[in-house]
Order: structure tokens, then sequence, then C-alpha cells
């Protein structure tokens, strides 16, 4: 393992059941494979514009098969600024249970662009209890507690707000998530690892 997944994988191990390791371009092997019941796609930028059409399970041909979209979001490099790829999307989007996205701005456009209706919810990460989060906070420096923060684009004023933060309740913050990779992982630990354009789906 990388430092990374050396601290993950065994959680995984013991706890989630997963297919082989699936790249991109083995997708259409799922169904011959496994032949699963459902599908659930999401949900972080899972509509990025290089995911799709495969985010819309464009490989599941089969009819009766139930597909969810669950929490899509966009990011910046959204699908929807690709009149192809809407084409081909919208009649995809057409054959699913249901679209939930969490992003209220994508609400318009799947009702505009793809003509369905979708489901505003919860980032999934906000669907842990405090005291799930809370399992994390075992770790101190010293005396003091440690504050995790994710902030997926830095700014100074961002940083400020952690620090201010810290300084208050005298409390120690980590590094930020990306750094802290950088500082274990080389790049060519990451790829080692198997985290570099495929996927893992979960079973059962």
């Amino acid at each position: 393992y990388s430092n990374l997944s050396a601290l993950t994988q065994p959680f995984i191990d013991k706890n989630i059941n997963l297919t082989r390791k699936i790249y991109s371009n083995q997708l259409s092997e799922i169904e011959d494979e496994y032949k699963f019941d459902a599908y659930i796609a999401g949900s972080d930028q899972i509509w990025l514009d290089k995911y799709c059409p495969n985010s819309f399970l464009d490989f599941v041909k089969r009819k009766e098969v139930k597909k969810i979209i669950y929490a899509a979001s966009a990011g910046k490099k959204s699908f929807f600024n690709n009149k192809k790829k809407v084409k081909e999307c919208k009649i995809l989007a057409k054959e699913f249970n249901g679209i939930s996205v969490r992003e209220d701005r994508l609400l318009e456009l799947c009702h505009r662009k793809l003509g369905v209706h979708a489901k505003f919810v919860l980032d999934p990460t906000m669907l842990l209890t405090p005291d799930e989060y809370l399992l994390v906070t075992d770790n101190k420096v010293g005396n003091s507690p440690i504050i995790f923060s994710y902030i997926l684009d830095t700014a100074e004023y961002k940083t400020q707000i952690v620090r201010t933060i810290c300084n208050k309740f005298k409390i120690h913050s980590t590094a930020q998530l990306r750094q802290w990779i950088k500082k274990y992982n080389s790049h060519e630990e990451l790829k080692a690892s198997g985290t570099g354009g495929n996927s893992l789906m979960t079973k059962g």
C-alpha cells in the first residue's frame, strides 16, 4: 500500500464488498460479469464533461435494471456546455428511476436541457451524524485536539478563517488534504496504487 491507502484500505476491505478494479474502457464488461439489479451513480463532480456519458450509465443496456443518480455535482467544466453530450445524456436521463443533485443550479439545467425533474439533496458528507464525525477527534497534539480542514479551492481568506478558529479554541490544524497527500505520496505511488483512471463498484 501507499501511505494513504494503508490508512483507508483495511477499512474498505472489512466493510465494503467491491467488484474487481474496473477501468473506464472496461465498463461494458460489468453487465455480463456481475448482472447487477441496480446501479447508483454519484456524486462528486460526476457530471464533469470528461465523465459523461459514462456517469449516465451508457454501458447499461438491460431495460429492467434500476438506475439512480444520487447527489450529482458538475464542477466548473460541466457536460452541459457540450451540445453533443447534452443530446446523448438527455436520452439516457429519461431511463433513470430517480435523479438528485447537490447543486441547486443543476435543478434548472436538468429541467431545461435534459427534460427531467431532479431533486435537490444534501452533500453526502452531511449525512453522517456528529458522533460519527467525532470518531476522528481522538488524535491530539500534546493536550490539544486537532481540527481537520478540507477546502477545495484554497484562498488566503479561507486559510485565515481556519487560523482564527484554531486560535480561538486553542486547537491545532492539520495540513490541507491535498498537501497531506503530496507530502506522503508521490505521483508515481498514487498511480501504482491504482487511483488514476479507474473505479470500483460496490456489490451487495
